[in-house]
């Protein structure tokens, strides 16, 4: 990997004054890219998973940057088509899950609609939202976070869209 110091930077990891590195983002486009073909996932949640912004991700797969931070690329790459899939099996709890699916219901989401993107039944997606299930899967948790990041930033254009408007 080939690190590219920009002048200037404060590292907001560490919170020094050091130039933070940055490497080529082209080749963590087409990592992000197997990664995604590799596992069926969606590459939001693929990015959650490797603790890499979605904004970031996205501007990565987009082409829209050049260079990302190494740490973000480091992330990317540590991140194996097994990991992410062993995520589907390894429980966490579901309390922030049923939050998320109470709020994108609330939202005007149909109960449906999340079972069919989050890839669950309509009976999963209604225990979470009544709180019966004690937990879900990682991935179903990374799932409900980029559903909602995608529905409020659908919600925030929406809004802001009325208000020019008017």
């Amino acid at each position: 990997m080939t690190l590219i110091p920009f002048p200037h930077t404060d590292n907001i990891h560490t919170g020094t004054a050091q130039p933070e590195p940055w490497v080529l983002a082209g080749p963590f486009r087409a990592w992000l890219g197997h990664l995604v073909s590799a596992t069926g996932l969606p590459w939001r949640v693929i990015a959650l998973a490797a603790g890499v912004s979605t904004r970031t991700a996205g501007r990565i797969l987009r082409g829209e940057t050049r260079k990302i931070r190494a740490c973000d690329g480091q992330a990317l790459l540590a991140a194996r088509p097994a990991d992410l899939l062993a995520l589907g099996v390894t429980p966490t709890p579901a309390g922030s899950t049923t939050e998320r699916a109470r709020h994108l219901v609330d939202a005007g989401v149909p109960p449906s609609r999340l079972a069919d993107v989050v890839g669950l039944t309509d009976r999963q997606v209604a225990a979470i939202l009544d709180g019966r299930t004690q937990t879900v899967s990682v991935l179903t948790a990374l799932a409900f976070v980029a559903l909602l990041e995608v529905r409020d930033a659908t919600l925030c254009t929406t809004a802001a869209g009325a208000r020019a408007a008017a």
